[in-house]
């Protein structure tokens, strides 16, 4: 857990604060944020990212079979990835 131990971390349900966000979260650094180059990465990278999740949202079965392919654990199945 990089170092941290769990009593020096704090926790909190965004549901719990009023809000129901998609299941992935982006965390960004403040400080790194200051840097106009890190910045310019980071934003290019989410429109990238939510470039990629509307092509699955548009393509579900697509996404679906890309997903099961690639999990090397079998842990994924076609029911939890397609939301049935």
């Amino acid at each position: 857990m990089l170092g941290y131990k769990p009593e020096d971390l704090v926790v909190f349900k965004f549901a719990d604060e009023g809000v129901a966000p998609s299941k992935m979260v982006l965390y960004a650094n403040a400080t790194k944020l200051k840097d106009p180059a890190y910045k310019d990465k980071l934003a290019r990278f989410i429109a990238a990212s939510n470039k990629g999740w509307d092509y699955a949202v548009e393509h579900q079965d697509e996404a679906v079979k890309i997903v099961l392919d690639n999990d090397t654990t079998g842990a994924q199945t076609e029911k939890h990835q397609s939301g049935c």
